[in-house]
Order: structure tokens, then sequence, then C-alpha cells
């Protein structure tokens, strides 16, 4: 009697099954590094969203509106200040984090945060305030660097208001 059976044995199964698992581990290992270095990219530029999200809320309320980045905890914020010095009255509109990939870390001897202290320094929270006319309060303006997968990104806050996104090529900051 003939055995026509067709398929696959266990061996040539468990041939095709490492194959396989090799190809995804290839692909992972040229992925993952990437995925960080965009997960700073996006970072950096959802960071100067925020920024300007202070701004234009400035200008729509009549009001100073601040943006707070936490260093400890990587978060930042959105704040209406209601028009008082006070920030015990503040009111949060906007709060997100940082992906844990990305770091608040410079590439250089200079430091990764050099926006005003919001507070006490011990809090470790810093930020600007816009008026509303759209300007930075007291031309107190600074920037952010961001890092992760090897590179780095810097958001400038001018103290006009305006924004800037660079990215550090090794040697300097190049514009993006």
């Amino acid at each position: 009697m003939a055995n026509n059976e067709s398929g696959m044995t266990l061996v040539e199964l468990a041939v095709v099954a490492v194959v396989a698992s090799l190809v995804v581990m290839a692909a992972a290992t040229y992925a993952f590094p990437r995925l960080a270095t965009e997960g700073a990219k996006g970072a950096v530029y959802d960071l100067q969203s925020h920024v300007q999200l202070a701004r234009l809320e400035a200008v729509n309320r009549g009001h100073a509106c601040r943006f707070v980045i936490k260093t400890v905890t990587s978060e930042f914020e959105v704040h209406d200040t209601m028009g008082t010095g006070s920030l015990l009255d503040d009111d949060l509109l906007y709060s997100t984090a940082l992906p844990s990939a990305v770091t608040i870390d410079s590439p250089d001897d200079t430091e990764a945060v050099t926006l005003p202290s919001v507070g006490p320094m011990f809090h470790k929270k810093f930020g600007a305030s816009f008026d509303s006319d759209g300007t930075v309060e007291g031309d107190a303006g600074g920037q952010i660097v961001l890092a992760g997968g090897g590179d780095h990104y810097r958001l400038s806050v001018y103290a006009a208001g305006a924004t800037q996104v660079e990215y550090w090529d090794g040697v300097g900051w190049i514009v993006r």
C-alpha cells in the first residue's frame, strides 16, 4: 500500500520556525534603535506643540499661560495662570509625558534645560510664561534638550514667543 500523505514533518516545521525567528530577531535588532531615534524626534515636536499651545492659550484667554516641564518625572504641562502671579491657583489645561525611551539630556557640557525655574528649585520644574501678546514674560527664553536612540534634539524658546528645533550632528546644532 502506497503512502500518499502530503505535509511537513516535525523536523521540517522546526527548521522553518527557527529560520523565521532568526529573521524576526535580525529585523528587531535593526528596528529598535531606529524607533528610539524616532521617539526623540517625535517627542521634541510634541514638546514644541505644547509650548506653542501655551502661547496660543495666553493670546486667546487674554492673560498669561505657562508651559512647565518637570525634569524628575519627564512630564510637561500647560497651565492657565488665571491672570495672577501665584502658582497655587494655576489651572492645568494639558498634560503629557515624554516616552520612556526619551530622556532630558545634553550631548555636550551645557545644561539640558535653561528655561527659568518655576517654583522652588528642588521641585525641578522649569518653564516659560507667555503674556497675552504671545511673548515670553520677562524676556526669559531658554532651551530643552531631549535624547533618545543616540540622537539629541534641542527645542529653543525665544523671548518673542517663537520656537526652533535643532539636531545634534556630533559636532554642533543643526536647524531642523
